[in-house]
């Protein structure tokens, strides 16, 4: 396989751009940024291109599946006043 080839097969590369790992994800640039920013997952630069780690995906995979990123879902109360 080669390491420029972007489709859902397993990678056999120790780097993956970050936006493919991001597309499986199902996630945008700008949650990429986020995740990013945050110190989720840790990326590297290559001639102003990010790329991550397979190393760092099965860790954030483990991290996940853990629920160290889970949060409890926030619901709004319904006041009595309208805000118009």
């Amino acid at each position: 396989m080669n390491c420029n080839d972007i489709s859902s097969k397993p990678r056999t590369c120790a780097l993956v751009p970050y936006r493919t790992f991001l597309d499986d994800l199902g996630k945008s640039s700008v949650t990429g940024w986020r995740m990013r920013r945050d110190g989720l997952v840790n990326t590297i630069n290559i001639s102003g291109k990010i790329y991550i780690r397979q190393q760092e995906i099965q860790r954030f995979e483990e991290r996940a599946a853990a629920g160290e990123f889970a949060r409890v879902p926030h619901v709004p109360r319904r006041g009595d006043e309208v805000v118009s």
